[in-house]
C-alpha cells in the first residue's frame, strides 16, 4: 500500500488533517511518499516569490514534518533533501494489540 504526494504536500491548506487521512486510508506496514524535484529551501523560495495565493504554501522544516508524521502513527523511515530532490518516505507501523 503506497500515498504519494508529489509536489502538492506545501498546498495542502491543512497538512496536520491532509496527513491524518492519509494515515487512516493506508494498511498497515503501507508507505507515504512526500517527494519534489528541488530542495525544501528551493521550494520554498519559489512559493514564496511567485507570491500570491502560493506565498505561504511552504513545506515545513524536518522537526515539524517529523512531528506531525508521527502524530498520525507513521515513522519517518527515510528523508533527502538536496538540490535535486526532497524525499521523505514514512511507513504507517500497527502496534499488535496488548
Amino acid at each position: 500500500d503506497l500515498a504519494i504526494c508529489n509536489s502538492v504536500f506545501p498546498h495542502f491548506n491543512n497538512k496536520a488533517k491532509a496527513l491524518k487521512e492519509i494515515a487512516r486510508v493506508l494498511k498497515s506496514n503501507g508507505q507515504l511518499v512526500i517527494c519534489h524535484t528541488a530542495s525544501r529551501e528551493a521550494i520554498n523560495q519559489l512559493h514564496q516569490s511567485i507570491g500570491g495565493m502560493v506565498c505561504a504554501d511552504l513545506l515545513p522544516d524536518e522537526t515539524e514534518l517529523r512531528e506531525l508524521i508521527g502524530q498520525i502513527g507513521l515513522t519517518v523511515t527515510s528523508l533527502e533533501d538536496n538540490p535535486k530532490r526532497y524525499l521523505i518516505i514514512a511507513k504507517k507501523v500497527t502496534r499488535p494489540p496488548d
